[in-house]
């Protein structure tokens, strides 16, 4: 099994497709935190912000056509400027190691379309350039096979994900320095301080989740109608418009079974997503269809007739 893996591997690397991938990811990164260095703002005037935000959410909250939810979210808003203003609590400065770190999780969204690139090519280039008969003529199983390529297509996703993360941590640390405001959140009426580290693992993680999701997708689409354009076209199509779609189909009761519709973990972690659901639901949904997906891909895999 490991020299399986092994020879996807150096089939993986050995295309500069992926190195092209990997070289945009980190010039993405590095561009961004440079960009982010050449426009910080003077976090000096706060104050007149809050102020600011506080007689536009006034504003907002009395005008008739606001549902209750937005009255809610606007009330604590106005709630937290009020008591940073009271207890002289600055903002967390965005021109900060913390907070350009806040906004790390969102290059994930890179990684997901590289991976889903490989995820939703890996087999079906198989059939497209005719090896696939090749590669089963080996005294292994079909299973270990495809098993093979799904995890070099994980252990890519996983090296991305760390580089997302390291590389963003050390463009921080040469641009910015630490944070000199705070986060706050109001749970149960009480307005704390937020766990900004924590605050930020937990949105790569739940970043991380998604692209894993639409990499199991791409990977059992691939499989099945051996086609690269229609996999990767498709997840990338429900990545992108999965809150438009869940949106549009937010009055029916069975959409909070869709896994894409509930794959806004991190916006139901913070009792902020479009479906009333908890997250250990999102997630149990998310681990039914990845198993789902997995079994079709693999009983295709094994059971259909393979030509080249």
């Amino acid at each position: 099994m490991f020299q399986l893996i092994q020879n996807e591997r150096m089939k993986l690397w050995a295309k500069k497709g992926t190195w092209v991938m990997v070289a945009l990811l980190v010039l993405a990164i590095i561009g961004y935190g440079m960009l982010s260095n050449s426009i910080a703002s003077d976090p000096s005037s706060w104050k007149s912000d809050e102020q600011s935000n506080i007689a536009i959410n006034k504003e907002m909250i009395n005008d008739e056509g606001v549902d209750a939810v937005t009255k809610k979210e606007l009330a604590n808003q106005i709630a937290i400027s009020e008591y940073r203003l009271a207890n002289n609590v600055a903002p967390l400065n965005p021109s900060s190691i913390q907070g350009h770190m806040q906004t790390a999780p969102y290059f994930m969204m890179f990684v997901l379309l590289f991976v889903v690139i490989i995820a939703g090519g890996i087999v079906s280039t198989e059939f497209t350039k005719g090896t696939i008969k090749m590669l089963l003529t080996r005294p292994v199983s079909r299973a270990k096979i495809l098993a093979s390529k799904l995890f070099t297509v994980i252990e890519f996703a996983v090296l991305l994900s760390i580089i997302t993360l390291a590389l963003n941590y050390v463009v921080a640390m040469l641009f910015f320095g630490n944070a000199s405001g705070a986060n706050l959140i109001i749970e149960n009426g009480v307005i704390s301080t937020v766990n900004i580290w924590k605050e930020i693992f937990m949105s790569f993680s739940f970043q991380f989740i998604a692209v894993l999701m639409s990499m199991i997708f791409a990977f059992m689409l691939g499989v099945v109608f051996r086609s690269s354009s229609l996999a990767i076209g498709l997840s990338i199509f429900i990545a992108l418009l999965s809150t438009t779609i869940t949106m549009f189909l937010v009055k029916y009761d069975f959409i909070k079974f869709i896994w894409f519709a509930v794959q806004d973990l991190e916006g139901i972690y913070h009792g902020q997503g479009i479906l009333d659901v908890t997250l250990p639901f999102a997630l149990t949904i998310q681990v039914i269809y990845a198993f789902i997906f997995l079994a079709i891909a693999f009983i295709t895999f094994i059971k259909s007739d393979i030509t080249a």
